[in-house]
């Protein structure tokens, strides 16, 4: 009888890696205030196991991503980087988790690099988004810019590139050309009312559009058939979510962790937004076991899962075993760091997603005026106009960006934004030292100026005239740093 869950084959050349960490890579990002603003919270809050982890995504990073490589053994790495094989263990364990490699036991044991897969990134960020209070207006908010960017997108390549249709469905995926789109697109599909859930009667239009490569057809067709999708949604459900049985985030390439993949999404298919506010207790770990039906062991590895996650946390004590808690933005931005970095993103790419998705948040805030944000925001520029070649004054720029995202007061999008922004600023933090012949702080911060003068009167116009200016910036400082052969690329904030 063979394997109930037989492992993928492993080409039988897969190169053995002598994993070195990348320091001035891991220290660049790992405790400047522009990521830890982003992420809310100093990467080492996450335990020595996590910054380990970490450090190895890095260094993943460095080798580009060398799938099916064999890194190790453990005594290895464990010197290499400076811990003990009990820590690599952990940062194995949690790397495994997110999809990024496989464990290989016996004495010359190490980890095989793996390729964090779309589906599961999306599946995280989507159960992230329900976890932290996401709700169906959000939702469909996010729907109406990220569709039409990403079909757009489907049409331009659909027109330059021999890519074939995704059999029984729109193009997604591949066809979008961008993983920041797709990723986005993907997570959103996760959610009622998508695009392969519902089909209208506009689809073989939109299908025909993008075949012949018309991208802004398809972006009209696209928000045409959004309209209808959205308004079956809520004359059927109107604003509360359905009862379903939801697609929550469990990642890793390994078979055999199945049971407990299982068992953690039923865990999660139960926990709602309110009860992780609240923090409420699941149980202890045996009391979970007999109640979803499952081993001691196995119900230790669905928890570690959420934990990764960050939805549960275990407590020790009186009162202690597994509680809920409201996931922190910084781990979902550790989930998807390994699939944008094993998809081969470039800045290029992030700058695509994060410069049109901040323009048409921006557009947004404008229209709706400052509110109780408009103290916050005049300090700000405040601070821009009296300091403005202060290069740390670039955080004031992402504190601002931050605002108008508050602004708007939508969680899923300021969850991708999340997410990109911290993968850019995690990969390229060092390239920062590239010297430019002209410091663009004093540019950025007159950007800055214009579009919280745009937000405070109300003038979309002026707040979107800024964001232009940034966007111009940052291809500029990208041209000059390319053509002066740097491998890496310095772009927007």
């Amino acid at each position: 009888m063979g394997q109930l869950y037989p492992r993928t084959a492993q080409p039988a050349t897969s190169p053995i890696l002598a994993l070195n960490p990348a320091k001035d890579r891991t220290a660049a990002w790992m405790k400047t205030a522009n990521y830890a603003l982003i992420a809310t919270e100093m990467e080492d809050e996450g335990g020595l196991g996590a910054i380990t982890a970490a450090a190895i995504e890095d260094a993943l990073v460095e080798e580009d991503w060398p799938v099916n490589a064999v890194c190790g053994p453990e005594s290895m790495l464990a010197s290499n980087f400076g811990v003990s094989v009990r820590l690599v263990r952990q940062a194995f364990r949690i790397l495994e988790i997110r999809g990024a490699c496989r464990m290989r036991r016996g004495p010359s044991g190490g980890l095989v690099v793996q390729k964090p897969q779309r589906a599961e990134a999306a599946r995280a960020l989507a159960s992230h988004m329900r976890w932290t209070g996401a709700t169906p207006t959000e939702v469909w908010v996010a729907r109406r810019l990220i569709e039409p960017m990403a079909l757009r997108r489907a049409a331009i390549n659909r027109r330059h590139m021999d890519l074939p249709l995704d059999t029984g469905r729109l193009p997604l995926g591949s066809l979008v050309g961008n993983p920041c789109f797709a990723l986005a697109l993907d997570s959103l599909e996760q959610f009622p009312g998508g695009l392969c859930e519902t089909v209208t009667p506009l689809r073989p239009d939109l299908r025909a559009a993008v075949e012949r490569g018309e991208e802004e057809e398809a972006a009209r067709l696209a928000l045409a058939d959004l309209d209808a999708r959205e308004a079956d949604y809520f004359r059927i459900h109107g604003l509360d979510w359905p009862r379903q049985e939801p697609r929550q985030a469990v990642n890793g390439n390994d078979p055999h962790r199945n049971l407990a993949t299982a068992v953690a999404r039923r865990i999660g298919a139960d926990v709602r937004h309110e009860r992780c506010r609240d923090h409420d207790r699941l149980g202890s770990l045996p009391d979970l076991a007999q109640r979803y039906d499952a081993s001691l062991a196995v119900m230790v590895e669905a928890v570690r899962i959420l934990e990764d996650l960050g939805v549960v946390e275990s407590r020790r004590g009186r009162g202690g075993g597994v509680v809920l808690s409201v996931p922190s933005p910084a781990c979902i931005m550790r989930m998807v760091h390994g699939f944008l970095a094993a998809a081969g993103l470039d800045r290029l790419q992030c700058d695509d997603f994060t410069d049109t998705l901040n323009a048409a948040v921006i557009e947004q805030a404008a229209t709706r005026g400052p509110g109780g944000h408009l103290r916050t925001l005049q300090s700000i520029a405040d601070g821009m106009e009296q300091t403005p070649s202060r290069p740390s004054n670039l955080l004031l720029y992402l504190e601002m960006m931050r605002g108008i995202y508050d602004i708007v007061g939508n969680g899923v999008l300021h969850t991708l934004i999340r997410c990109i922004a911290g993968h850019k600023t995690r990969v390229y933090a060092r390239d920062t030292r590239v010297s430019l012949r002209q410091d663009p702080t004093a540019e950025l911060m007159r950007a800055g100026q214009m579009i919280i003068r745009g937000v405070l009167v109300g003038d979309p116009a002026t707040a979107r005239q800024g964001q232009d200016i940034t966007a111009a910036t940052c291809r500029r400082i990208q041209a000059e740093v390319m053509g002066a052969g740097n491998r890496r690329i310095v772009g927007s904030i």
